[in-house]
């Protein structure tokens, strides 16, 4: 069974494959040897397949990638910071704890991504893809969903180490992204979520203070566990035989 690796050795030899261009050896040998922390900084990786690469705590921070496949990459823990993905294929990436703040991911297709304990703070996901995607314990605070599909995403929270993570959206823009069936735990304190698709959400364990929700679609919507003070829901379409409290 191999071993997660920093053995800077084993990177240089690893990085040679990517300097020759042979990717496909690239990727197989990450899977091989598991490294963890690959220097790939300021690397021009636009266009190059990463399918399924063991990037582990890699740092890509200020690296190409237009154009460049995840498709069930392991970036745990990896620093994308700033990072400009937009319109990137990620569907089934593994990006817990991974530094996406500032990322610019609108239009990416994040199908299935798992970001549980992520940190997405001002990043920009319009029109972004997340179906089905794990954001528990995420950091979602000031990064933009505009339009972006949330449609089965999980929310919520764990206790590590005595201490309760939970999924955090402080002044997240949720304008008009489509949550239907969602099942909304987390703290979501100023969030923007006007003419947001809101139909048959689950209020499982979710704060909304000063929220705006003026616009948004309502219809069917379960009430569990919820706190809205001074939250706006001007214009909401919130019927009264359409909210349902559970027992």
């Amino acid at each position: 069974m191999s071993t997660v690796s920093t053995d800077p050795e084993l990177h240089r030899y690893l990085l040679d494959y990517l300097d020759r261009g042979e990717v496909k050896t690239f990727v197989e040998e990450t899977v091989e040897t598991e490294p963890e922390g690959l220097d790939l900084r300021d690397r021009d990786l636009s266009g190059l397949d990463l399918s399924g690469a063991w990037l582990v705590a890699a740092t890509l921070k200020g690296s190409g990638v237009r154009g460049t496949r995840f498709f069930g990459t392991r970036l745990e823990d990896a620093d994308l910071r700033e990072l400009n993905l937009r319109e990137a294929y990620m569907v089934g990436a593994l990006l817990s704890g991974a530094e996406l703040d500032g990322a610019l991911l609108d239009r990416a297709d994040l199908q299935s991504a798992e970001m549980e304990c992520a940190s997405l703070s001002d990043a920009s996901l319009r029109g972004a893809d997340l179906r089905g995607s794990g954001l528990v314990g995420a950091d979602l605070s000031g990064a933009c969903f505009h339009r972006a599909d949330l449609r089965g995403t999980l929310w919520g929270g764990f206790i590590e180490k005595g201490v309760w993570v939970e999924t955090t959206g402080l002044r997240t823009d949720l304008r008009e992204a489509d949550l239907r069936g969602v099942r909304l735990q987390g703290v979501l304190d100023g969030a923007d979520l006007r003419g947001a698709d809101l139909r048959r959400v689950v209020f499982e364990r979710v704060r909304l203070r000063q929220a705006r929700l003026s616009g948004a679609r309502l219809g069917g919507i379960v009430v569990e566990a919820v706190e809205m003070p001074e939250a706006d829901l001007t214009e909401a379409e919130l019927r009264s035989h359409a909210v349902r409290a559970s027992r």
